[in-house]
């Protein structure tokens, strides 16, 4: 009898145990039925661009434990978590996890979508010495990659895509070019000058290292210097300037590969009496070679080997500071009428003749200084005004309204100076600046969205 009992005692303990442990399974469950936990939150925004920060307003009920996921990889365990900052586009989901301490829980969502256009505007506080911007690039990773002078020594900053610096300034030592001409080129920049009496071209990469600095004269001349360079589409650097020839000027024209090595250099002898001021590679092996002689412009096409071809005079202009290619065979020429800055539109027939002035019009501000032909076919131009970074969109005509308006930016006591334009790979533009407080001169990169905004 005794053993019976003991069996049915084995045999009934792990039901009683059950039992129990449903029972107390049901009195939480109707804890959680009487009080449940309420997740739920607001955000102060759920579309913006990068960088996109997103304020978080805990507003659950009956909860004591937090969980929140961003999306991106973050998480965090504070009630009200502080703002969350998005640095890359795409479509993030914040999930909030809700519990209170019977270990009930709740969970909600809310998307929000990042765009890729960031917007900011900032000094770059490069060293206490005066700071003279010469040029903007972007690299294949997105950061931007700026180019300096302090005094005569040339640097570089990388900034990346929110506006932080990444990493300390560098310099570049071996790099000597005096009234350096840069244009970017594969997130690097070809740069124009000269040295001591030569004429010099520089080419430095993307990661800052110096692939070469031709020194050289002009085909048959002495006292050489280049005053424009562009890149080509073999990725060669095309160099327009001038020599002399005992008392002559003489039109200089030259082509180096990125390793230094001379493709072409030469005289222009048909245009005697000029200097090369600009050039742009035109279609069918030809070129636009901008030329200067006693205060008048002429814009000349010329062929691959430098050999003249025909000319149209640039009437409207007295000074040119470059030349751009826009589609086809159409260019822009950027330079002033006196004292008023103007753009001038050339446009060819695809076979190497004459280009034509297509169109003309001025820009309303006090100083011009680069231009970045637009994604959309329009032309993006920036300088200063009233001491402010000074920039507009136009569309390719003598009429029409700016597509912006009048854009301004500008720091309280400081003066600023637009240097650069490029258009950045998320389709909005940055702009690069001179700023100067107490006579002090800096680094000032702006990036704005492709409707001209920045915050």
């Amino acid at each position: 009898m005794k053993t019976t009992i003991w069996i049915l005692c084995i045999f009934l303990l792990p039901l009683v145990l059950a039992t129990c442990h449903l029972e107390r399974i049901d009195s939480i469950g109707n804890d959680c039925a009487t009080v449940p936990p309420t997740a739920q939150f607001s955000v102060s925004t759920e579309n913006c661009d990068i960088p996109c920060p997103v304020t978080i307003v805990n507003t659950s009920e009956n909860a004591d434990i937090f969980k929140w996921y961003f999306g991106d990889g973050d998480s965090s365990s504070l009630e009200n978590p502080p703002a969350h900052t998005y640095t890359t586009p795409g479509t993030y989901e914040i999930v909030l996890i809700a519990e209170n301490n019977l270990g009930c829980k709740a969970t909600t969502r809310k998307t929000v979508v990042v765009g890729g256009t960031a917007r900011f505007r900032v000094q770059l506080n490069i060293s206490s010495i005066n700071t003279t911007p010469l040029g903007l690039a972007q690299r294949n990773d997105g950061m931007y990659h700026l180019l300096y002078v302090q005094n005569t020594a040339f640097g570089s900053q990388y900034v990346g895509l929110t506006g932080d610096k990444s990493g300390a300034a560098v310099g570049i030592p071996t790099l000597s070019i005096s009234s350096p001409q840069p244009v970017p080129y594969s997130g690097g920049f070809f740069i124009g000058g000269f040295n001591s009496a030569s004429a010099r071209v520089g080419v430095v990469d993307a990661n800052r290292n110096v692939l070469a600095q031709p020194q050289f004269q002009f085909n048959g001349t002495s006292n050489s210097i280049v005053k424009g360079v562009a890149s080509t589409a073999a990725g060669r650097v095309a160099a327009v300037g001038r020599g002399t020839s005992g008392s002559t000027k003489k039109a200089g024209f030259a082509i180096y590969e990125q390793n230094g090595s001379s493709a072409l250099n030469t005289t222009i002898n048909l245009i005697d009496g000029h200097e090369g001021r600009a050039i742009a590679e035109r279609p069918n092996g030809m070129f636009l070679y901008i030329g200067e002689s006693g205060g008048a412009y002429k814009a000349f096409s010329i062929t691959a080997t430098g050999l003249y071809n025909s000319e149209v005079a640039l009437t409207q202009l007295s000074s040119v500071l470059k030349v751009a290619r826009l589609d086809g065979d159409n260019y822009a020429v950027l330079g002033y009428d006196g004292a008023t800055p103007r753009v001038v539109g050339l446009s060819g027939s695809n076979n190497g003749t004459a280009a034509t002035v297509s169109w003309s019009r001025t820009i309303p501000c006090e100083e011009i200084s680069d231009m970045v032909f637009t994604s959309d076919s329009k032309i993006v131009v920036c300088g200063n005004d009233n001491g402010q970074l000074y920039y507009t969109k136009i569309p390719l005509s003598s009429t029409g309204a700016s597509e912006w308006g009048n854009k301004t930016a500008g720091e309280p006591g400081a003066q600023i100076r637009g240097v650069s334009v490029i258009q950045a790979a998320d389709g909005g533009f940055a702009f690069l600046a001179e700023i100067t407080i107490s006579g002090s001169s800096d680094l000032y990169l702006v990036k704005t969205d492709n409707l001209g905004n920045y915050q």
